[in-house]
């Protein structure tokens, strides 16, 4: 392999890297609404408030956001 050619895999990985972690950034910010529309999840079941975290509710064995 010549120079250039590792130069281009490099800047590639690099961007790849860079397109990843962006990724990964949208992700966890749009799972919350994705698994609580309407307020409430429908995936998540729960027995008590602590096992749905921060800002949520059990109600109805299911996690819900707290106005």
């Amino acid at each position: 392999m010549n120079k250039n050619n590792i130069l281009y895999i490099n800047i590639i990985s690099i961007l790849l890297f860079i397109l990843i972690i962006v990724i990964i950034i949208n992700n966890n910010y749009s799972l919350v609404e994705k698994y609580y529309n309407n307020n409430c999840s429908k995936y998540i079941k729960c027995n008590s408030d602590l096992e749905c975290g921060i800002n949520f509710k059990c109600k109805n064995n299911k996690c819900c956001k707290v106005n």
